[in-house]
């Protein structure tokens, strides 16, 4: 008789297909594997395996036949497998293992959220790192690096913006309690480190804000350059972010672009150029420590 295709359910159990339709396995035997039909309330078909030969076939299915469904549970497997075999962008595996699926079939597949995230928690758990991204337009964020948890029962978002897929892309970190702190300061200091940037990006920019007699870094953002426009885009963010922003005083140091960026944005608002940290390794250290306050 014909071969049959091996799957994984989605609690990673064996699965067989086998004409169109879905066996669970039973139990072994020191020659064969049996196996019965995954509608087994309601269907008493099963099937005798050696290797992947059906040796016998008991009874016949007393249902419609899925072949969608028996479809999208291989290819299923296909993500599983290619995403503990190869170092592949997440979307690659999936688009990959999807490229010649049929319509129906698609339809009867997990949501592509689903599947990057079957995907990652197979990497997680098979402790196989990421692939690293070769641009901004495939840097894909997984869901668990966009949260940490300051207190044990606590979880925080900090990536708080991303522009999206794009060679000029812009990403906002830290935690939504400071936004209080941005919300009601009046006087910003700003700044940006080309030190400890991460690849692909250009500039680690820092926004901090005086409240309570002190003064606070409330915002990270990682920059692709140091252009005009994408300062621009990073304070629309920001506005975005914090609606009722409304500094009457931000301190930067003497880069026009950047300046006049502010200008648009808050217009009125006292621009004051200085040295703000002295050097780029002040700047530095506090990106760094935020991001050990995060991994702790």
């Amino acid at each position: 008789m014909s071969a049959v295709q091996f799957t994984l359910s989605q609690r990673g159990k064996r699965k067989v297909v086998f004409e169109g339709y879905s066996y669970v396995f039973d139990r072994a035997t020191d020659a064969k594997e049996l196996w019965r039909c995954e509608e087994r309330g309601r269907c008493k078909a099963r099937l005798h395996t050696v290797g992947d030969s059906v040796v016998r076939k008991v009874g016949s299915q007393c249902h419609e036949l899925s072949a969608a469904r028996a479809e999208a549970a291989v290819v299923v497997t296909r993500v599983k497998r290619r995403a503990e075999e190869t170092m592949e962008m997440t979307a690659q595996v999936i688009n990959q293992c999807t490229i010649s699926l049929s319509q129906a079939a698609q339809g009867a597949l997990p949501t592509l959220g689903a599947l990057k995230q079957m995907v990652r928690r197979r990497r997680n758990k098979l402790g196989t790192p990421l692939a690293a991204p070769t641009s901004l337009e495939t840097l894909i964020i997984p869901e668990e690096f966009m949260k940490y948890a300051p207190h044990h029962g606590e979880i925080v978002s900090f990536l708080l913006a991303d522009s999206g897929p794009s060679p000029q892309r812009i990403l906002i970190f830290d935690s939504q309690r400071k936004l209080a702190i941005l919300r009601e300061s009046r006087t910003w200091y700003v700044d940006g480190t080309f030190q400890s940037t991460p690849p692909l990006f250009c500039l680690i920019y820092v926004i901090l804000a005086e409240a309570m007699e002190d003064v606070h870094p409330v915002l990270y953002a990682l920059l692709p350059d140091k252009s005009r426009s994408t300062y621009d885009r990073l304070f629309d963010m920001v506005k975005k972010i914090v609606p009722e922003a409304n500094p009457r005083s931000i301190s930067c140091d003497f880069e026009m672009a950047a300046f006049n960026a502010m200008r648009t944005a808050f217009p009125g608002v006292r621009l004051h150029g200085s040295l703000l940290f002295g050097t780029e390794h002040e700047a530095t250290f506090m990106y760094l420590g935020f991001i050990h306050q995060v991994q702790k």
